[in-house]
């Protein structure tokens, strides 16, 4: 019964790794135009900060619980 299941654990290490990298350009992206260009940054850059934090924990909870 064990060989009918279907693991996708290279798959979802490799979206992982890729919605990680995509997580991570937004967010510097976001910082650098907020604070380098407009020079006003706000509460939001702060919400922004505390949950980068979660995300990164979640991505690698995710990877090694596979």
């Amino acid at each position: 019964m064990d060989a009918d299941i279907v693991t996708r654990g290279p798959g979802l290490v490799i979206l992982c790794g890729v919605l990680g990298a995509f997580t991570a350009v937004v967010v510097l992206a976001r910082f650098w135009s907020r604070f380098i260009l407009q020079k006003n940054a706000g509460v939001e850059e702060a919400v922004f900060a505390a949950a980068v934090p979660f995300v990164i924990g979640e991505i690698i909870a995710t990877v090694l619980g596979m």
